[in-house]
């Protein structure tokens, strides 16, 4: 599992605006940010489709004000480097979540304990090309 791990993830802090973040994810490529507070503690995770759907029920007059916290999933819910393997597949079962940050080691959430972000598409397109070739 470790070859799936992003190690250079996308931040954004919890007051972003709203439509800087939708401008920033259209010109980058990633699907997803994480979100950090004033302190670069990681409380959050917003995707593509977080933005979208709170765009698309927002009050138009109100799209200058609104940040990303608005938008994002929280509490973030992570995995251990040191689980990883054991942890993954069971993590991504038990959630709707499609991505999670993966801590180096305990629980803390500053951002410089974040190795990255695992992703199931990833894992998932292995898995079927591993299976269609092969290998």
């Amino acid at each position: 599992m470790r070859q799936f791990i992003n190690s250079a993830p996308f931040y954004l802090r919890n007051d972003t605006p709203l439509l800087d973040a939708m401008k920033f994810m259209a010109t980058h490529p990633c699907g997803y940010f994480l979100i950090n507070d004033q302190r670069s503690f990681l409380v959050g995770i917003v995707t593509r489709r977080d933005l979208l759907k709170k765009l698309a029920n927002m009050d138009l007059g109100k799209t200058e004000e609104e940040t990303v916290e608005a938008a994002m999933s929280s509490p973030i819910e992570y995995v251990r480097y040191k689980t990883l393997d054991a942890d993954v597949v069971r993590i991504f079962k038990q959630t709707s979540l499609k991505q999670f940050p993966v801590l180096r080691r305990g629980t803390s959430l500053e951002q410089d304990n974040v190795m990255g972000v695992i992703q199931l598409s990833d894992i998932a397109i292995n898995r079927f090309t591993d299976s269609y070739l092969g290998h």
